[in-house]
């Protein structure tokens, strides 16, 4: 049995006319009676009763016109469906994000995108700096939503810088320097900082010890945090200041904190989107595409 048959079987039993069902598959009277007969050869028993006046269904054919027809429209629906995941439109992205400054765009943009493509899924999660990485690398994640110096390094992965956001130094409101509308780092060379823990953000601290090592001089790091929530801590408790990016400081909702911004020509931090550079998920181009991004 193949398509052909279930074709010319149901549009028969619908006209109950072998020329009118030929009229609209576009087939000769002869070419629907071919295939009639091998459909009734290959199941076993007839489907039709038939004369030279009238054509109806048998009681095997009654009981098979309404299976069939829903296996057909199983069938037509698993085609389109794959189809429509092999081009993209269709399927399953999983996004994963720090949380920071796409948190600005990404929401209206993922509403767009489902209005776009209402057969994609877009499941976004968010991450720890830690994991993140990680969850992209191992597959667990499509597409990610991180500092750029936290993906630059990493095999089989490529990415697009979206946004750029200030660093600055975060202090408590009585510390000395807290008045100042700008600083450069080496106005605190003698401060004691805090930095988070190279378990969790090694390419952050590194970030930050670049900057320290342009403006000449290596801080003294009195304490590590293992957590934002836990540095956060500790430069409200008075044991250190600590360089961040604006928005971090901004959604920390520290009323005993104020964020300086830094003069050194690289205070800044870079937030990128980050895809393995080779995927089986059709969704991804689809959804950087239309994210403006080009894919390669």
């Amino acid at each position: 049995m193949d398509i052909r048959q279930v074709k010319c079987f149901l549009a028969v039993a619908e006209h109950l006319n072998f020329t009118k069902a030929g009229n609209q598959l576009f087939l000769t009277h002869s070419a629907v009676g071919y295939q009639i007969a091998a459909l009734e050869r290959d199941i076993g028993t007839k489907l039709f009763d038939r004369n030279s006046h009238a054509v109806r269904l048998t009681a095997a054919g009654e009981y098979f016109q309404p299976r069939i027809r829903r296996i057909l429209a199983d069938y037509q629906e698993a085609i389109e469906k794959t189809r429509q995941v092999g081009i993209g439109i269709s399927g399953r992205v999983r996004l994963g994000f720090l949380g920071g400054l796409e948190e600005k765009f990404l929401p209206l943009f993922i509403k767009r995108f489902r209005k776009a493509h209402p057969e994609v899924e877009v499941q976004p999660s968010h991450y720890p700096l830690a994991s993140i990485q990680e969850n992209l690398a191992n597959g667990g994640l499509d597409i990610v939503f991180t500092h750029t110096s936290t993906i630059r390094e990493l095999a089989g992965v490529s990415f697009e810088p979206l946004f750029e956001a200030p660093l600055g130094i975060v202090v408590t409101r009585d510390h000395p320097k807290a008045a100042k509308k700008r600083l450069k780092l080496m106005d605190l060379k003698n401060e004691p900082f805090v930095q988070l823990s190279t378990e969790i953000a090694t390419s952050i601290v590194e970030s930050d010890n670049r900057l320290f090592s342009g403006a000449g001089f290596t801080p003294t790091v009195v304490q590590l945090a293992g957590d934002f929530g836990a540095l956060f801590m500790l430069v409200e408790s008075g044991v250190g200041v600590t360089i961040l990016p604006r928005y971090k400081v901004n959604l920390s909702q520290h009323p005993n904190l104020r964020f300086i911004p830094l003069q050194d020509p690289d205070a800044r931090i870079e937030g990128c989107v980050a895809w393995k550079t080779r995927t089986d998920n059709p969704v991804v181009p689809v959804f950087l595409r239309a994210l403006g991004v080009r894919f390669k």
